[in-house]
């Protein structure tokens, strides 16, 4: 794993960031982890209307690292203290860092979970990898116990995918997106709040696209689609930079609702676009 798998259009988290670089590095096809990730574009901006809801904290995208092991493919443990590292047959270990760790940096993370990859390199010495700051260093153990944060993440293969779990996900999802009722009707508070949902909606779409596109024994995939998502990817590249410079020009009262409308009107193509490639009744 290195600095450039860990930055990715699929991931809410910097522990998705390390998991998903984690689950590539050990063969495991990520496509198959987004099984439950189509989120209907009104549920989350219904969703980011309510003051209370934040991008990184919300829930209503699945988390990777957990569909994988609901799917029977990695298994994970929870840790408060940072010894016995080379101990259990862990593959992946991600160590919570605190404020020490950003210091001499202008800027910090969004969240204030931040983890780090981390591999021992002997009694007194930890390699690490960040996905923000990105980079890559070592610490030492004097310098491990000021950073550490609190808590070590354990990841483990399992490589046991429950097959009617994995397939029935299929179907739900693939029916989610056919009967999705497309409208765009922009509710949220604020333009940051707006900002929060169409994020959210890029890493949902671009984790779908990718589900899409690898689903052989299930999905007619043609040039045509292709095109339809390349456009969906670009409609919501293009809102997303256009929020983000209303909000740092504070032109709080902009109007999107057009843009939304023409995102909700592709998507209700692509809708019927799975519906038309859609194969039955084939299982993994």
């Amino acid at each position: 794993m290195n600095k450039s798998d860990v930055v990715n259009p699929y991931a809410v988290s910097c522990v998705e960031n390390y998991f998903l670089a984690w689950c590539k590095e050990s063969d495991i096809p990520v496509w198959m982890l987004f099984g439950t990730s189509f989120l209907p574009i009104q549920k989350v901006l219904d969703d980011f209307s309510r003051p209370d809801i934040l991008f990184e904290s919300y829930i209503g995208l699945p988390r990777v690292q957990e569909y994988s092991e609901k799917l029977g493919l990695t298994g994970h443990d929870y840790s408060e203290e940072i010894t016995g590292l080379k101990k259990g047959g862990f593959d992946l270990l991600l160590m919570k860092v605190g404020k020490a760790f950003f210091e001499g940096y202008k800027r910090t993370p969004w969240r204030d979970d931040h983890y780090i990859a981390i591999k021992s390199l002997g009694a007194d010495e930890l390699l690490y990898l960040s996905s923000y700051p990105l980079e890559v260093g070592t610490l030492k153990t004097e310098e491990v116990l000021k950073v550490f944060g609190g808590s070590v993440l354990k990841y483990e293969l399992k490589l046991k995918l429950e097959t009617e779990v994995f397939n029935n996900d299929i179907d739900k999802q693939l029916e989610t997106i056919i009967h999705t009722d497309y409208k765009a009707v922009n509710n949220c508070p604020d333009l940051k709040a707006l900002r929060d949902a169409v994020m959210t909606l890029k890493i949902s779409r671009a984790r779908t696209s990718l589900w899409l596109k690898s689903l052989r024994h299930r999905f007619i995939y043609d040039a045509q689609f292709d095109i339809l998502l390349a456009r969906q990817k670009e409609l919501y590249d293009k809102l997303f930079l256009k929020i983000g410079v209303a909000i740092v020009r504070n032109r709080l009262s902009c109007d999107f609702s057009g843009e939304l409308s023409e995102i909700a009107a592709l998507e209700y193509e692509i809708s019927r676009g799975v519906k038309l490639r859609r194969l039955r009744n084939e299982q993994v």
